[in-house]
């Protein structure tokens, strides 16, 4: 018998676990891997271990539970996750150690399909080398011009409804032709939508104020008083000077941030987060295929509780009074 070892027999190499339903495609497996990687190693396991290349007359008997496969490693080091799937990988190893040290039944399953304590320790340690690993600042993304934009979006926000509705309340009294032409597909807006509204209004009041458009040269003169009358009612040229400038600020270009290269400490932290999301793939992928009962695997932080079904209160029938 050539028995399988409980961790992979070369540095460099990595171990993958065939589940139990996959007993009977042993065959099928080592083909299919050999096929890609020919110094593979595939060994199963149960009341004796060997390569599955190697014919034995005493195999017959032997109950097989799982298979283990060796395999160099790649020498790949990206890893096909978002950012934001590796920042959280940290919490999840330490649940997930934390379970394998808590409950012995956890411990046992993962035993006997090849985790040793040397698994355990290679997992705690790059837990260990990411905590010591200083993190680089995080660079500012909002810059004063930015905030400067979003005070000025909300001003412009907060100030066109009520602007408008003044406007429309005088004006629809007095110059009704004024009030037609400045309000044409306009009415007061919210968030961005605000600022082309207000554009539009001050822009028009200018048109109405110097008398430049052609086709209303009948009206010329009612247009001068009602934006006068405005003007009489608080929205006076600089009052329509300060918003434009607002409006525009809301839409105007905004300063880039600095954005620092890449530290080597940043780079070191990344690719341990890599290397723990990889020794975290292995080895949940591997308990979920050998831990049998759900509370393991949601103690692990494999899975989570189902919700209880909400009760339907059922009305009592009614009583007929006699």
């Amino acid at each position: 018998m050539f028995p399988a070892p409980r961790a992979p027999s070369q540095p460099g190499w990595d171990r993958f676990v065939v589940p139990e339903d996959h007993v009977a495609s042993f065959p099928a497996y080592e083909a299919h891997f050999k096929k890609d990687e020919p110094q593979c190693r595939l060994y199963a396991t149960g009341d004796a271990l060997w390569p599955m290349d190697v014919q034995d007359d005493d195999t017959s008997n032997t109950t097989l539970h799982h298979a283990v496969l060796e395999f160099p490693m790649s020498t790949d080091s990206s890893i096909n996750v978002s950012d934001r799937t590796l920042d959280e990988t940290p919490a999840r190893v330490i649940t997930f150690l934390a379970a394998i040290s808590l409950v012995p039944e956890i411990r046992a399953a993962l035993a006997n399909v090849g985790m040793t304590e040397a698994d355990l320790e290679e997992g705690r340690q790059i837990l260990v080398d990411l905590v010591a690993t200083p993190c680089s600042p995080k660079p500012a993304l909002d810059t004063t011009t930015s905030e400067e934009q979003r005070q000025a979006l909300m001003e412009v926000d907060q100030w066109d409804e009520s602007a408008f509705a003044r406007t429309y309340a005088v004006l629809n009294r007095y110059y009704p032709a004024a009030c037609a032409y400045l309000f044409q597909n306009l009415q007061a807006s919210r968030g961005p939508d605000s600022v082309r509204g207000v554009l539009t209004y001050t822009a028009r009041l200018n048109i109405l104020e110097s008398g430049s458009d052609p086709d209303r040269q009948a009206t010329r003169n009612d247009d001068k008083k009602a934006v006068a009358l405005l003007a009489h009612r608080g929205i006076d040229q600089a009052e329509r000077a300060r918003i434009t400038e607002l409006a525009m600020k809301a839409i105007g270009p905004t300063e880039s941030p600095l954005m620092p290269e890449a530290s080597p400490n940043e780079e070191k932290r990344r690719q341990t987060l890599i290397n723990l999301r990889r020794w975290f793939e292995d080895w949940s992928e591997t308990a979920r295929a050998v831990v049998r009962k759900r509370q393991h695997i949601i103690r692990l932080g494999l899975g989570k509780r189902r919700e209880p079904k909400s009760k339907t209160t059922v009305p009592a029938p009614a009583t007929s009074s006699s």
